[in-house]
C-alpha cells in the first residue's frame, strides 16, 4: 500500500518496539522480540523477480532489484533483517550506528 511503512526503533535496553505509519503519522506501536546481537552485518542483496504471467511466456521478463541490508547475527549464528534500504549510505550510518550502541562487532561487507 502506497504510504504505509513499518520501521523496528531499537534501545539500548533492548526492549524495541515495531512501529507503523501510514504517509509518515505513526499509526500503532508494539513491543516486538530480536535476539540479542552477537555482531551486526552490512550487506548487499540481490532480488530477481520474475515476469512470466503473460499468456506467451517468450513476453515475460525478469526484473533484478538490488538493496542493502543491516541483519543481527546471534551466537547460534541466526539471523534477523533489521533494516534494508537502496540507499547504501543510509544503511552504512544505521548500522554503525547500531553496532556503537548496543556494543557488538560490525561486520560490513560493503566495503568489499
Amino acid at each position: 500500500v502506497l504510504g504505509f511503512q513499518k520501521e523496528i526503533e531499537v534501545f539500548k535496553s533492548f526492549e524495541n518496539k515495531l512501529n507503523f505509519y501510514f504517509f509518515n503519522l505513526k499509526l500503532y506501536s508494539t513491543s516486538v522480540e530480536l535476539r540479542f546481537p552477537e555482531y551486526i552485518s552490512l550487506a548487499e542483496q540481490s532480488l530477481s523477480l520474475s515476469n512470466e504471467y503473460n499468456t506467451v511466456s517468450s513476453l515475460g521478463s525478469t526484473a533484478a532489484i538490488d538493496y542493502y541490508t543491516i541483519r543481527f547475527f546471534d551466537e547460534n549464528n541466526r539471523n534477523e533483517i533489521i533494516f534494508n534500504s537502496k540507499n547504501k549510505t543510509e544503511v552504512l550510518e544505521k548500522g554503525t550506528q547500531l553496532a556503537a550502541l548496543l556494543n557488538v562487532e560490525l561486520l560490513n561487507k560493503l566495503e568489499h
